[in-house]
C-alpha cells in the first residue's frame, strides 16, 4: 500500500475514532509498527494529529467539522463577494479548477453562463449546479465520494487532475494560517479564495506552502 493511502485510510479513522493505536492501525493496514509511526510522524509535522505514547490523538482545534449544511449558513454575503471577485478572474477559453465547498459552488453558479469555458471539478455539487451550461465543458475528477462534502477525494482525484492542465485553480479552504497554509484534504491550488472568518483558524489537511 503506498504511503498517500495509508496516511488517508489513518485519517480517516482518527477523524472518526478520535485516537489510533500504532498497534491497531498497523494490523488494520497490514504494515509494520516502524512504518506506521513514520506515518504519525509526518502526518504530525503538517498539524493533522498529535503524537501520543503508542499511537496519535485528534488536534483539540481540529475536533469538529462543520456539516455542509452547517458551513452553506455560514458567512453568505463574504462567500457571495468571494465568487464575485474571482468570477472577474476567469476569461472565454480558459480551463479552470474548482474545488469543492460552498463559496466555489457560489462561483459555480455565476460561471453558468460563460463562453468556451472548461471545469475540472472534484465537487459533484459543482458539476450539478453547470449541468445546464451548455457552453461549459465539466470534466469530473475520479476518487471516493466523500458525503460530508459532496466531493470525490482522494489518491484517484489526485491522479486525475495531475493529468490536467489548468490556468487556474479555485480552492475553498477549511481554515487558513500564516504558518500552516490552507488547510483541507484535497488538491493543490495557485489561488484561494479566503472567507475572513477562516483565517488564523486551522483544519484537517494542508495546500502547498506559504
Amino acid at each position: 500500500m503506498l504511503a498517500a493511502e495509508r496516511r488517508r485510510l489513518i485519517a480517516e479513522s482518527i477523524r472518526s475514532k478520535g485516537v489510533v493505536s500504532v498497534a491497531q492501525m498497523a494490523d488494520a493496514l497490514g504494515t509494520t509498527e516502524i512504518t506506521l509511526r513514520r506515518d504519525l510522524r509526518s502526518m504530525a509535522r503538517e498539524g493533522l494529529l498529535v503524537r501520543t505514547h503508542g499511537g496519535a490523538v485528534l488536534p483539540a482545534a481540529l475536533g469538529h467539522e462543520p456539516s455542509y449544511t452547517e458551513k452553506a449558513q455560514q458567512a453568505g454575503d463574504e462567500k457571495a463577494a468571494i465568487a464575485r471577485l474571482a468570477a472577474k478572474m476567469v476569461r472565454p477559453g480558459d480551463s479552470i479548477v474548482l474545488g469543492p465547498g460552498t463559496t466555489t459552488l457560489a462561483l459555480a453558479r455565476l460561471l453558468v453562463h460563460s463562453p468556451e469555458l472548461t471545469v475540472v471539478t472534484n465537487s459533484l455539487l459543482v458539476a450539478q449546479a453547470l449541468m445546464e451550461a451548455s457552453r461549459v465543458e465539466v470534466i469530473l475528477t475520479g476518487g471516493t465520494l466523500r458525503r460530508s462534502i459532496h466531493a470525490l477525494v482522494g489518491p484517484a482525484t489526485e491522479d486525475s487532475v495531475r493529468a490536467l492542465r489548468a490556468s487556474q485553480a479555485f480552492i475553498s479552504g477549511n481554515g487558513f494560517t500564516a504558518a500552516r497554509g490552507d488547510h483541507r484534504l484535497a488538491l493543490r491550488s495557485r489561488r484561494a479564495g479566503v472567507d475572513p472568518r477562516r483565517r488564523r483558524r486551522g483544519a484537517r489537511g494542508r495546500v502547498g506552502d506559504t
